[in-house]
């Protein structure tokens, strides 16, 4: 199925699936570019590595089902806060813009024609403490619309808020020098607000939010600009041959 214009494809992988997109997970290495068998070989357990190798050659894999390139010849640089691109050839080409993100026993890459995206993927047992996090990480009417939840409510609504919030800076490439206080979300659909001081609008973006079937919470956020409203589409790995 081809990508269209108006939609960003969120392609899911679980780390128990054989294959990724049709190809057995034994076969995947040789996907990998040299540079990412390196940063892989750098992480201590064998659960991350596998995270790893699965999350990059679903990117690639996803990637070559847009345009005839083949899923090891793709080539990337990296902003000036990490955030990844087709080296400029490959873009000028094809035209395609992605996000990558893995967590818990998921991984997950967004891809769009149309605008910048950010993918972001959190497991709903996380073990992470929101009443200890909120004040760094939520805008105080975010904290606010925590306190008043039961726990397991309180727990999916923050991974929802960070979730959205860690998609908007990939999207935007900014990394950690972008205070997640600074935007503030409301849900049912997720919309963004921003600080009287940060320099972008809300309404050249738009977002999704969903919880996927193994257990997973994912976030995406595109840069609409000029573009017109986009539709998101969720594609399961496992569902699909090479």
């Amino acid at each position: 199925m081809p990508l269209l214009p108006d939609t960003v494809d969120i392609w899911i992988a679980h780390i128990d699936d054989a294959a990724v997109l049709g190809v057995p997970n034994t076969s995947l290495d040789g996907i990998l570019a040299p540079e990412e068998r390196e940063r892989r070989s750098r992480l201590r357990f064998g659960s991350d590595r596998k995270l790893f190798t699965m999350a990059h050659a679903l990117l690639r894999m996803a990637l070559a089902r847009y345009a005839p390139v083949l899923p090891s010849a793709w080539t990337f640089t990296r902003g000036a806060y990490g955030k990844p691109a087709l080296r400029a050839d490959q873009m000028q080409m094809h035209r395609l813009y992605f996000s990558l993100s893995h967590a818990g026993t998921a991984v997950t890459c967004a891809v769009c024609h149309a605008a910048d995206v950010g993918v972001d993927i959190e497991p709903l047992d996380n073990a992470v403490d929101p009443c200890e996090l909120a004040a760094s990480v939520l805008s105080p009417a975010e904290q606010a619309s925590l306190s008043a939840l039961e726990n397991g409510a309180r727990r999916q609504r923050f991974l929802a808020l960070w979730t959205l919030k860690e998609a908007y800076v990939k999207a935007r490439g900014l990394g950690l020098s972008f205070p997640l206080q600074d935007c503030s979300f409301s849900l049912d659909p997720p919309q963004i607000a921003f600080a009287g001081h940060v320099v972008d609008d809300p309404d050249d973006w738009q977002f999704d939010s969903q919880l996927v079937d193994n257990g997973h919470i994912i976030a995406a956020a595109a840069h609409l600009g000029s573009a017109r409203p986009l539709r998101f589409r969720y594609r399961y790995s496992r569902d699909c041959q090479s």
